[in-house]
């Protein structure tokens, strides 16, 4: 069984078209691993995208385009793992989409990733832009099912109970009554 890694992303200019060919580079090296992709986005900058990917063997790809929201959900649901470099991400809502579908997330340590993802617990950071450590993230849980596993489960339980929003209404809750007299 060949373990799925997905990705999703708004295809246009600037830090998510960066991001896309980050991951290409990542994983244009690493092709000696077993895996597939599925790419799930679309937007204007989808051939250049595309292009990026090309030296990878097409036969593991899996484009889907742009897609709506629950379809979104259900290739997760599909999938093994997240990845998502992250890079300049401000927090990255999709990395707790994927958590709460059960993935473990592979991403950089950059700006306010490792806000909702905890290294070692609920997937894998790599300093940013270490391309080496990144892949060697990659690999670790490409091979480890046990450590996927356990990683998606930790991250589904985190985002319940500390990015839902019961949670945040528990927080708020608390917080008010404190500055009560």
């Amino acid at each position: 069984n060949i373990p799925t890694l997905i990705t999703t992303g708004m295809m246009r200019k600037g830090k998510k078209d960066r991001n896309f060919y980050m991951l290409a580079e990542t994983l244009t090296q690493i092709q000696d691993a077993s895996w597939n992709l599925v790419i799930v986005g679309g937007g204007p900058e989808e051939e250049s995208i595309r292009e990026a990917f090309s030296g990878i063997n097409q036969e593991r790809m899996h484009w889907t385009g742009q897609v709506t929201q629950p379809e979104v959900l259900a290739w997760m649901k599909l999938s093994d793992i997240f990845i998502w470099p992250g890079w300049k991400e401000p927090i990255g809502m999709v990395y707790l989409e994927a958590q709460l579908q059960g993935l473990p997330v592979i991403a950089y340590e950059s700006m306010g990733v490792p806000l909702v993802v905890e290294h070692q617990k609920t997937g894998l950071l790599a300093p940013e832009d270490d391309q080496k450590t990144m892949q060697k993230n990659i690999i670790k849980l490409l091979k480890d099912k046990e450590l996927r596993n356990m990683m998606g489960g930790n991250a589904c339980t985190k985002v319940l109970n500390e990015h839902s929003l019961e949670a945040a209404s528990s927080r708020l809750r608390q917080v008010l009554c404190d500055l009560m007299p």
